[in-house]
């Protein structure tokens, strides 16, 4: 038998998983709002599709995760599959891409470590809650009986402050620091991705990017974030993987190079006009451009901060560029295949 009681879902037994099961419900349920709710034109906007969810979904799946969180390892894993499925489809990204480069495009922390902050701050308003309050009598029997919430809690907090034993009286990491905690977790796991090679050069915070906030231009974020995590469908990215005998080469000039991320950028002699145009925007109040490598150049297109003036031209010009350059490629390679 399952009741609801001030919002939380329990069974018989008092387990959390029953509240567990309902929040990932819940959390397909937003994600499926996200993907209509969040379209203008038919187009799905970054900036609305993301204050869709962190405004409206995370409130209602994360409800008392502080007090009945710990599901199984499946509910957890699940929980944080469906907020990547609602950062992918808000910012256009395959399922090929690194679940960590999604969430470091939006500036999101996990589901588990969402609710892992959440017990942390509901324990320190335990510890300054008045004795009389029946919520702290219960705080502490848990503590005395050694309870499930009370075990569970002792778990996270044991993560967060790196102590091999943790008691009612052990420091609570503040909130800065558990935050860096996240963030350390997240470069690790960008690092550890040999694609993203180029997007840990460019990003460095687990934070929202500001290009992404241009609604004029939802296709040419999306392009940019493809770009960045070298998913953008570029001959060098999948070539050899659906076909062993498929060529890496660019198919768009004959320079004999691979189709990568750099050779579209800066080498590529059929986007040359398109490329011109860049330069021209790039140069113009742009000191110390002509100073930087190629590949150094190739990161500050992409987003990289090497205090160039004038970065938010650059970005709209580089948008404008990527749109082009691909619709170019696209149109050519349909030629190709219309031919074949």
């Amino acid at each position: 038998m399952e009741f609801k009681y001030l919002g939380i879902w329990m069974d018989s037994k008092l387990k959390g998983s029953t509240h567990m099961e309902k929040r990932v419900e819940r959390a397909e349920e937003v994600n499926q709002r996200v993907g209509w709710m969040g379209r203008v034109n038919g187009v799905m906007e970054i900036e609305r599709g993301a204050i869709i969810w962190e405004s409206m979904g995370l409130p209602a799946v994360n409800y008392a995760a502080e007090v009945s969180w710990k599901g199984t390892k499946a509910q957890q894993r699940k929980l944080d599959a469906v907020q990547e499925q609602v950062g992918r489809k808000i910012l256009g990204a395959s399922r090929s891409v690194a679940s960590c480069s999604v969430m470091g495009e939006l500036g999101w922390r996990t589901m588990t470590e969402r609710s892992e902050d959440q017990i942390m701050s509901y324990l320190g308003r335990l510890r300054k809650m008045d004795e009389t309050r029946l919520t702290k009598k219960m705080y502490e029997v848990s503590i005395v009986e050694n309870l499930p919430w009370w075990r569970e809690t002792k778990e996270v907090l044991r993560k967060y402050a790196d102590e091999e034993e943790v008691d009612e009286s052990s420091c609570i990491p503040g909130r800065k620091a558990r935050k860096g905690k996240c963030k350390r977790r997240w470069v690790e796991e960008v690092r550890s991705k040999k694609t993203l090679d180029l997007y840990a050069a460019v990003k460095k915070e687990l934070k929202k990017e500001k290009y992404m906030d241009d609604p004029g231009d939802r296709r040419g974020a999306a392009l940019k974030f493809k770009f960045r995590t070298r998913s953008a469908g570029l001959r060098a990215e999948v070539g050899g993987w659906r076909n062993k005998e498929e060529s890496k080469q660019c198919v768009m000039c004959s320079e004999g190079e691979d189709e990568s991320v750099e050779h579209v950028m800066m080498r590529c002699r059929a986007y040359r006009r398109e490329r011109e145009q860049l330069w021209e925007v790039v140069r113009s109040g742009s000191e110390g451009w002509g100073w930087l490598e190629e590949e150094e150049k190739v990161k500050v297109l992409l987003g990289q901060d090497m205090g160039i003036e004038g970065v938010e031209r650059i970005d709209r010009s580089v948008k404008s560029y990527l749109r082009k350059v691909m619709d170019k490629r696209r149109r050519w390679m349909g030629l190709g295949m219309r031919m074949q």
